[in-house]
């Protein structure tokens, strides 16, 4: 039986996180900062995952960020239906334009 795998080039255009993931980091902590002294760590972990999730729905819903597209190669098999899967898992860096420039400066500082 024939190894069935392959290569696809694939090109994906998405929103250029490395802006967001900024503005979203500076919201956040103002938020954060704006908390009374005398919180829980858990009303502080249940506030910090709720509204670093609201801010970022409002400012992916903005639209006020401009795309990018990147083309790269994907790994692919197929199965015995016939179907083709994704040999490995994707990087998230890969698929979030931008994502990794924000984790590489939020590196260095």
């Amino acid at each position: 039986e024939e190894d069935r795998t392959g290569t696809v080039k694939v090109k994906v255009t998405n929103t250029d996180f490395s802006l967001l993931m900024s503005d979203w980091a500076d919201e956040t902590i103002m938020a954060v900062a704006a908390m009374p002294e005398d919180t829980s760590l858990e009303e502080f972990n249940e506030f910090l995952l709720k509204k670093s999730g609201e801010i970022l729905s409002d400012l992916l819903a903005s639209n006020k960020y401009k795309s990018a597209s990147r083309t790269f190669e994907v790994a692919v098999y197929e199965t015995e239906d016939g179907e083709w899967k994704i040999a490995s898992g994707l990087d998230p860096n890969t698929v979030l334009i931008g994502l990794d420039d924000f984790s590489n400066a939020l590196r260095m500082s």
